[in-house]
């Protein structure tokens, strides 16, 4: 009754300490919310002047330096227009934890606009050099801009013009100089369809933030199956399993890393108490 209640309170201590670790790097990688970013001026028909306006129009959490995306989803196809008939561009506007999001508030504030698409075709050949104003204000708070067409204005942009949009306009920017690492959303999505077969699949890499990885989830059309793995940005770093055999011939594994970490270590631990009562049944 004795050696039960040791191995119990064993087993115990180690769920409990897997679950506290978890919760620490939970925390640990959490960043507040520094700023929002979302489309704002007119692409056809639709339109978005302030955050929450349009609901396909996404909105961003800007919680420190990483890399973003900002999107625009249309449920049907339209035309940009062309010149001054059309105005867009990303606005980043503080939160609650500062007045203004701009180079008066965060001296070393820079934001570079790095890739633009319309419907996940990567748009090229633009000038891009006035593209980003870091301290634009025109009513309270203080803003940063990213322009995709500011035609009628002095320091003019335009990265494409009448342009048919079926589906989406996408911007990825990064933003740096805050001080504190950041969290990103940036997804590159892909179709890879193979010539003589009904099924596709669609390969989904979201970048990783605090963890230096990035996760690649591939999933069969059917929905029959899929895979996901992780991989470091470092190349020095490599994914690995643990896998723990326990005495009654189960097998327990999980990946290295984070939360995989912790779950080895619960692993471990379950699996040699099973080995030890195994072994004093005997």
């Amino acid at each position: 009754m004795k050696m039960n209640k040791i191995l119990a309170a064993m087993a115990a201590t180690a769920i409990s300490a897997t679950a506290f670790a978890a919760m620490s790097i939970s925390s640990a990688s959490a960043a507040d919310e520094i700023a929002k970013a979302y489309f704002i001026g007119s692409v056809g028909s639709a339109s978005n002047w302030n955050e929450g306006d349009n609901s396909d129009v996404s909105v961003t959490s800007i919680d420190g330096d990483a890399q973003y995306q900002a999107t625009w989803d249309f449920s049907e196809a339209t035309n940009t227009g062309t010149g001054g008939d059309w105005f867009l561009a990303v606005v980043i506007t503080p939160d609650d934890t500062s007045s203004n999001f701009t180079t008066d508030t965060y001296p070393d504030l820079k934001v570079t606009l790095d890739e633009v698409y319309v419907d996940g075709n990567l748009i090229t050949g633009y000038d891009a050099s006035n593209a980003v104003n870091t301290a634009y204000y025109e009513k309270t708070p203080g803003v940063t801009r990213i322009y995709v067409n500011s035609s009628w204005a002095d320091g003019k942009t335009l990265l494409f013009d009448n342009q048919d949009v079926e589906s989406q306009i996408k911007v990825v920017f990064t933003v740096s100089g805050l001080g504190v690492e950041g969290t990103s959303n940036v997804t590159t999505d892909t179709e890879d369809t193979t010539e003589g077969s009904t099924d596709s699949t669609t390969t989904t890499t979201t970048a990783g933030s605090s963890d230096d990885s990035s996760t690649t989830t591939t999933t069969a059309a059917s929905g029959d199956s899929s895979t996901t793995t992780t991989t470091a940005k470092d190349s020095s770093k490599k994914d690995s399993k643990t896998t723990t055999k326990a005495a009654d011939g189960t097998v327990a594994s999980a990946s290295t890393g984070d939360l995989g970490a912790g779950a080895a270590v619960t692993a471990l631990a379950v699996a040699g108490v099973a080995a030890f009562v195994a072994r004093k049944k005997d």
